[in-house]
């Protein structure tokens, strides 16, 4: 499961703020949304790397 988040105004929250940056919050377990392989993958080798 993958949430992407944004910047936005607090005081007027439809405008948004541009300048280029995103949070990915990324769950190894997660079992909504459709991520490309290459992204499960990446998730299935971090869960892995956080054994043992």
């Amino acid at each position: 499961m993958v949430y992407t988040i944004k910047n936005q105004c607090i005081e007027d929250n439809t405008v948004s703020y541009e300048d280029g940056a995103a949070k990915l919050f990324l769950y190894t377990k997660g079992t909504e949304g459709k991520p490309s392989q290459n992204l499960i993958d990446m998730l299935k080798y971090i869960e892995k790397s956080g054994e043992g």
